[in-house]
């Protein structure tokens, strides 16, 4: 700003100079050559340029210089933001420990010698409290029921219920809501395989068959098409969505979280089945069991 300032002064002054030298010369001769007066007309039009070519960079600064002070001013807004955001996803992680470890933590069961508080009790209370009782029956969760994890098992007329822990999701049989914990989920038939909710265990009134588990293992191609091969999902219905587990590196464990979730209701869904033409890989003898969705 000092550089362009001094720039302006030094026309002003060399104007003033050239204004006093035509004056003099105007004096000495009266009329002075028609050259020299060209000359003056051309100085003053080219300080008159430079003047306005001053004013416009000294404009021109000044707004940068504005818009530096409004950049500054956001980026602070934003950092105050960013470290607002942070001390809230802090306190959102340490509520969600607390109410991970509140379902972990096991409650206190009622006093069984109270009446009143038995005929409240469910079937689920009951259940626990015979599992408290005998703590040295509970072992380490697994997939299966195995010799050392069962228990005795809840009375149902078609099914020979016991309790199990699943280390894959899984949905319940009777109100098809997935079953939520994490050890000690619900209970399985051993015979047909059939999963439900402790609540839901003596809804369930379906004849005892043998197992449809493995009719929920499906295989969707890998990236790349048919030709590299196939990956092994287990599938489950919930509500209006299909959740599509991979099992690709674990037949036996799936992953937490669903790894393709398609929705029923919506509008684009359609199934229909291939062609030879659209499987050039695949086996003639596969092609009726393949499916585009």
């Amino acid at each position: 700003m000092t550089e362009e300032l001094d720039q302006i002064q030094e026309l002003r002054n060399r104007q003033m100079s050239i204004c006093s030298r035509t004056s003099s010369i105007s004096i000495i001769g009266n009329k002075p050559s028609r050259v020299l007066s060209h000359s003056l007309k051309l100085q003053h039009m080219e300080i008159q340029q430079l003047r306005i070519t001053v004013e416009r960079e000294i404009e021109v600064r000044q707004q940068v210089e504005e818009k530096l002070k409004q950049s500054e001013a956001e980026i602070i807004c934003k950092i105050e933001e960013i470290n607002h955001l942070k001390q809230e996803n802090e306190l959102i992680k340490k509520q969600l420990i607390d109410e991970q470890a509140k379902h972990l933590s096991i409650t206190t069961i009622p006093d069984t010698s109270s009446t009143t508080n038995d005929d409240h009790c469910t079937s689920t209370d009951q259940f626990l409290r015979a599992v408290i009782s005998e703590p040295s029956t509970l072992h380490v969760p697994s997939d299966k029921p195995n010799s050392n994890q069962r228990l005795t098992p809840i009375k149902n007329e078609f099914h020979d219920f016991r309790i199990n822990s699943f280390s894959s999701p899984c949905t319940c049989h009777y109100c098809h809501n997935v079953l939520i914990g994490i050890i000690r989920q619900g209970f399985f038939c051993e015979r047909c395989e059939v999963i439900c909710h402790p609540d839901c265990v003596e809804k369930v009134q379906i004849p005892c068959e043998p197992s449809n588990k493995r009719r929920k293992l499906k295989q969707i191609p890998k990236t790349g098409g048919i030709r590299k091969g196939w990956n092994q999902y287990q599938i489950l219905f919930f509500q209006t969505k299909l959740l599509f587990y991979d099992l690709s590196n674990n037949t036996n464990i799936a992953k937490l979280e669903p790894s393709l979730i398609i929705d029923l209701s919506n509008d684009t869904f359609h199934v229909c089945p291939i062609t030879p033409e659209d499987a050039i890989h695949a086996k003639k003898k596969d092609i009726s069991n393949i499916f585009k969705v």
